[in-house]
């Protein structure tokens, strides 16, 4: 496996929306095409980064692909072969401070969204169902806040691995759903 080429694009996203602050109409965002070669199978991935930001193309051209061009091929891929999401995200984000701002996660995320879907693309199943067999851990907690009302209602038709976070110290009550 090796990846052919990564390209990214500046788009408009051609709105009329507006908020209080700012206007869309001249927003852009970023769009990317990663190529993976597995065996003489190409295949394309794309992702692209949400509205409300600029694109992030340089972030993504001058630190990311770099990085991920410069890795060893074979430490990109997982056991059965094919490329490894998770190790190309460490490829691209090594050297980035923890936490960071929040256009370097716009592009980091248009780049990931990319990566996975040209993987599951190589695996020959719908993005949804390639997730279903990456066992990042055996259990994923999601999380909502909602105000105390709305938890008393889901604390009555609640499954077994409902629990209030009691660290949370807010108006708004966080639940959390197993």
């Amino acid at each position: 496996m090796r990846i052919e080429e990564i390209r990214v694009r500046k788009a408009g996203i051609q709105s009329s929306i507006r908020n209080a602050v700012i206007s869309f109409s001249e927003m852009t965002l970023s769009v990317v095409r990663i190529r993976f070669d597995h065996g003489g199978k190409t295949v394309d991935g794309y992702g692209f980064c949400s509205n409300g930001r600029y694109a992030q193309n340089e972030i993504i051209e001058q630190r990311f692909v770099p990085r991920i061009l410069a890795s060893n091929p074979d430490h990109l891929l997982d056991e059965s072969g094919l490329p490894d999401p998770l190790k190309i995200w460490d490829a691209f984000m090594q050297n980035e401070k923890p936490g960071g701002h929040g256009d370097r996660a716009v592009a980091a995320g248009a780049l990931d969204m990319a990566v996975w879907d040209g993987v599951a693309k190589l695996a020959e199943k719908p993005l949804w169902h390639f997730f279903l067999n990456v066992s990042m851990r055996d259990s994923l907690t999601r999380r909502c806040s909602s105000i105390p009302e709305e938890a008393i209602i889901i604390r009555e038709k609640k499954s077994p691995d409902f629990r209030k976070n009691s660290k949370d110290t807010s108006t708004r009550d966080t639940v959390i759903l197993r």
